[in-house]
């Protein structure tokens, strides 16, 4: 069945994509899913490629082939699509007509909670679940840091939503990544207020499931 969707982000995900979208039609929220088991559902780059070779980029609205449903009951947005058709490009959008389809995902907490991770007993408790959000976002902070397991370095955001204060969400959006990637382990001011597409992870080798800044689609 094919869907056009709003790109709304395409975060790393195993040295792939983590694509997320709205459909124009409907306003819901979906995540194209593969059927790469290996990269947990990735996308490639191929695949977010148009026939021209451009990739797809935000407010891109793309026409999609899904197959059926991934009855993901954590990420109950996630899709299969058809590997076997190319990806569309429609037509682009601005944030007020994409705002006019799905409007910002008010919530009190992010993902149920205000911690960075959730465990299984909290997911479970929760009847309508949830693993896409686009949220404003203010007093922004980006994090660099060393993990002391595998002297990696790391990104997380600190920020405030609807009166709550979060800290040390991963970043997912590329384009973050590299603008922190040389610079030494410290907090640095982002910017005051932005846009941002969050996602809840699969769970971790921890078992517990994770919250990611995905994607910052206005910051300036």
């Amino acid at each position: 069945m094919e869907r056009d969707i709003v790109i709304l982000a395409t975060s790393e995900k195993y040295g792939n994509f983590c694509v997320a979208g709205v459909d124009v039609n409907t306003g819901q929220w979906i995540r194209p899913y593969s059927r790469f088991k290996d990269i947990a559902g990735a996308v490639p780059l191929e695949h977010i490629t148009y026939e021209n070779g451009e990739r797809a980029k935000i407010f891109d609205v793309v026409r999609i082939n899904f197959n059926e449903n991934c009855n993901n009951i954590i990420q109950p947005e996630n899709i299969y699509y058809d590997h076997s058709y190319k990806w569309k490009y429609i037509d682009k959008l601005t944030l007020y007509k994409t705002v006019l389809i799905h409007d910002f995902d008010y919530r009190d907490k992010i993902f149920f909670s205000t911690e960075r991770r959730l465990e299984q007993n909290e997911i479970d408790s929760v009847l309508k679940k949830e693993s896409l959000l686009m949220l404003y976002v203010t007093n922004i902070d980006v994090v660099v840091e060393f993990s002391k397991y595998d002297n990696q370095r790391k990104f997380r955001l600190n920020f405030d939503c609807e009166g709550q204060h979060y800290i040390r969400f991963s970043i997912g959006d590329p384009i973050i990544r590299q603008l922190y990637c040389y610079k030494p382990p410290g907090t640095y001011r982002f910017y005051d207020k932005a846009i941002i597409v969050f996602s809840l992870t699969d769970k971790f080798k921890d078992d517990r499931y994770y919250k990611m800044a995905a994607q910052f689609i206005v910051w300036r």
